[in-house]
């Protein structure tokens, strides 16, 4: 991911606009709106303030965290995390939720460096300003510029 992208992801994050999910991810977000939907309105759910539901996660964290950022936005009188392999919805006041608002900035920072994966080495070399040395190197530097830092140029003249 370079910094371009970056940018781009951390505007879609802070965005209240939802963010596309994979055809299976809706389906199963469609699934999880629905139960949590009638949990809320069940009159024998009403004493009971936390539920646990079953979560096969996806392998793409960022997914697995679109859905549950989804799942917190459509309702807000629940807080949604997951929990080993499970999701726990738990009923909460207007305060609370404020108080998990914050931790959720600190996810939202893990998953944006979790995306960022080698990119962060790369930053970490530019940042050191050590030397490179390699033999016939151009292309490979060339390369992690253009893919970890900015877009090369279409042209080039001297």
């Amino acid at each position: 991911m370079n910094k371009e992208q970056e940018r781009q992801l951390r505007k879609q994050l802070k965005s209240t606009e939802p963010i596309q999910l994979p055809l299976s991810a809706e389906h199963l977000l469609l699934d999880l709106y629905t139960y949590i939907l009638n949990w809320l309105c069940d009159q024998k759910s009403a004493n009971e303030d936390h539920l646990l539901l079953s979560f096969k996660p996806f392998s793409n964290a960022f997914v697995n965290y679109l859905i549950i950022r989804t799942l917190r936005s459509s309702f807000k009188t629940i807080w949604v995390e997951l929990f080993e392999n499970n999701i726990l919805i738990t009923k909460v006041s207007n305060e609370e939720r404020l108080n998990y608002e914050k931790v959720s900035l600190e996810e939202e920072e893990a998953i944006v460096q979790f995306l960022k994966g080698f990119s962060r080495i790369f930053c970490d070399l530019v940042t050191a300003r050590k030397p490179l040395i390699g033999n016939n190197m151009l292309n490979d530097l060339m390369m992690l510029y253009h893919h970890f830092h900015s877009p090369l140029p279409s042209t080039f003249t001297f």
